[in-house]
């Protein structure tokens, strides 16, 4: 533990300015950051927020996304590195596909560190499979957006 909060405090060091060993009271490490293999070259973002140190993986930015049409109650499901942009669209007609069906409500997304993976689940999600397990897993969403909430 005292070699990770030298490296953490060193780190640190570098980007907010000094800081001592003593000083990196706690160390909140991101859960797949355990079975990384030591000499695993992954970036990471480290925030310092009220003495206390932060580290995570690469920024996560493959997003798919589920919107929930109110006009005729079906799913749009999506794949986007710029989730507010793409919703904007959405949002205001800006895309053929959703247009004739707004107004929509963002139900559900998921963000992944491989394009590859995104996209595998986007396609998943567009099965009448995937379709059956969002409406599982969404079953309260789904009442509460049927209630008119």
């Amino acid at each position: 533990m005292l070699q990770v909060r030298a490296l953490l405090a060193e780190s640190c060091s570098r980007a907010f300015g000094t800081l001592q060993e003593d000083e990196v009271n706690e160390v909140l490490l991101h859960p797949h950051l355990m079975f990384l293999p030591p000499d695993e070259k992954q970036e990471l973002h480290l925030v310092h927020q009220h003495r206390m140190i932060f580290a995570m993986p690469a920024k996560l930015q493959y997003c798919v996304y589920v919107l929930l049409s109110l006009k005729d109650n079906l799913f749009y499901i999506g794949f986007t590195t710029d989730l507010k942009r793409r919703l904007t669209e959405h949002f205001h007609g800006q895309s053929a596909a959703t247009a004739p069906r707004l107004p929509f409500r963002l139900i559900f997304c998921e963000y992944y560190l491989s394009e590859t993976d995104a996209r595998r689940r986007e396609d998943y999600f567009k099965t009448t499979a995937g379709k059956r397990a969002l409406k599982l897993m969404l079953v309260d969403t789904l009442n509460q957006t049927k209630g008119g909430s």
